[in-house]
């Protein structure tokens, strides 16, 4: 289907590569779900104004926080959601931490 991610096309690249494969849908499913069902809607439901203007900013959010966390690590990172609205943005590259700033150093395990 266009415009689809695939998390299967996903799961073969980050194979491929040996990147961490982060899905949009598994980081934050459950909890668009209970924030739809909270706010009265659908927890199905992809297109309802509350979905785009509550859910799908929160979802993209956490996506690139997770991916930005792990490429200050050094991890490389293939992020698997549509970034429809994203790639039409042409502001979108220079948010594209979606308001989070970090300062990249290395992660250090205790």
């Amino acid at each position: 289907m266009p415009g689809r991610a695939s998390p299967r096309a996903g799961k073969l690249l980050a194979a491929a590569t040996g990147w961490a494969m982060l899905d949009k849908d598994t980081l934050s499913r459950p909890l668009t779900e209970r924030l739809l069902l909270a706010l009265g809607g659908d927890p199905d439901d992809r297109h309802s104004p509350t979905y785009l203007e509550h859910a799908r900013p929160l979802e993209y959010a956490c996506l690139m926080k997770a991916a930005w966390e792990n490429l200050e690590c050094g991890i490389s990172v293939v992020a698997v959601a549509p970034f429809l609205a994203e790639s039409a943005d042409a502001q979108w590259p220079a948010s594209r931490r979606c308001g989070w700033t970090a300062t990249l150093s290395p992660c250090v395990t205790a």
